[in-house]
């Protein structure tokens, strides 16, 4: 069923931090969803999406991360996960915050069904086949007609991508710096 309550303009579909981190450094980000800050695979976001979002704000602390930092802070965050193995950084520096955690991503859940008019931003990190990559698009653009009545969706990737509904950004190279300052974020943004 399609929704049609609230909007808002871009939001990340994850693969890792990069797009949410990038979304909140050019004021883009307005809200928080369920997507931000994570990592997960395409082919959870698939499922995840194909489930309605079941059990996927049933998260436990999986470890202490140094190299994941409360942004603006030295402070080291604790990356919790869910069933679907999709993987939290940079929300929790205390465990016994994982209750209210929980309860935070129900609420960026609800939100998120309740878009209207979002652009969806994913950067594609996972070095998939080119068959296997096309095939997971469509089958997510499929789903995302099946919950919002309109959308766009930016895909930066090293594989082109056409769609009406896509926007393709060409991911040049992988590097070890996931904030991915490379790309040219204003013109993605725009």
């Amino acid at each position: 069923m399609a929704h049609d309550i609230t909007t808002s303009k871009f939001v990340s579909l994850g693969s890792n931090c990069s797009v949410a981190y990038q979304l909140v450094k050019y004021g883009k980000r307005l809200e928080a969803y369920p997507f931000d800050y994570c990592i997960i695979p395409l082919n959870k976001l698939i499922e995840v999406l194909l489930e309605s979002f079941k059990e996927y704000s049933d998260v436990e602390v999986h470890k202490l991360s140094k190299n994941h930092k409360i942004f603006d802070s030295d402070e080291s965050s604790y990356i919790v996960k869910n069933k679907y193995n999709v993987k939290f950084a940079h929300e929790l520096t205390k465990k016994e915050d994982v209750k209210n955690f929980s309860k935070r991503l129900d609420i960026r859940i609800k939100r998120f069904l309740d878009l209207v008019n979002p652009t969806f931003i994913r950067i594609e990190l996972q070095n998939l086949k080119k068959e296997t990559f096309i095939k997971r698009y469509r089958r997510l653009i499929e789903i995302l007609e099946s919950i919002f009545i309109n959308f766009k969706i930016i895909i930066i990737s090293n594989y082109e991508f056409n769609h009406k509904k896509v926007k393709w950004v060409k991911l040049n190279k992988y590097v070890t710096d996931w904030k991915y300052y490379y790309l040219d974020w204003n013109k993605i943004l725009e």
